[in-house]
């Protein structure tokens, strides 16, 4: 952060007009556009799901869960996510489970599509004002979640970071969907199955 110039998105997320949010969302998209061309090295890689480098899965939400070993294919993701070592998996987790979609297509992923991950800058006035139609994404930040995922995962991680009271309770209106889809069925499921895992 100490190289990226600007400030975080999540701290002068509050103070934005309508019309700089939607410049903001429409900048997030030609971003992450640009990820989603990202295609894999090899016949080897295009077989993982998880991280660029590690090849092994994340799901960081309140707690960190890494998979012990790699998937190669979405079944297998689906599996983990359904998982807790020395918890029972109640009826409703293993029916939800079984329903889950794997045909989704594995694209390169974030994975924490968060306003505290996003730097912006903007041009300031002659007395030090921000310019707020000058506000740009300058970084994107905190990549350790990133890899290959199915394509609905930056979508349901993005939603992790909604608080509906708190001061980024508008960031889903300005999710850039139309880059990353808009998957409300899969983020529903994340969330019960994340509910479970507490």
């Amino acid at each position: 952060m100490l190289c990226s110039p600007g400030s975080t998105l999540e701290s002068v997320w509050p103070d934005f007009s309508v019309s700089t949010k939607v410049s903001l969302r429409n900048q997030l998209n030609s971003l992450f556009h640009h990820i989603r061309l990202l295609r894999f090295k090899s016949q080897r890689e295009r077989a993982l799901i998880g991280g660029f480098v590690s090849g092994i899965s994340k799901d960081i939400q309140k707690i960190e869960r890494i998979a012990s070993n790699t998937m190669r294919s979405e079944k297998e993701f689906n599996e983990f996510l359904c998982s807790k070592p020395g918890r029972t998996t109640t009826t409703l987790i293993k029916s939800m489970c079984s329903s889950m979609s794997h045909n989704h297509r594995i694209v390169a992923t974030h994975g924490d599509l968060h306003p505290r991950n996003i730097m912006v800058d903007w041009e300031k006035d002659e007395n030090g004002r921000m310019l707020e139609d000058t506000v740009r994404i300058s970084s994107i930040l905190d990549w350790e979640a990133a890899g290959w995922y199915p394509e609905h995962w930056e979508f349901v991680k993005a939603m992790h970071a909604v608080d509906s009271r708190g001061p980024l309770r508008d960031w889903i209106d300005y999710l850039p969907t139309e880059a990353i889809g808009d998957y409300m069925i899969e983020y529903a499921v994340d969330y019960l199955i994340d509910r479970w895992h507490r």
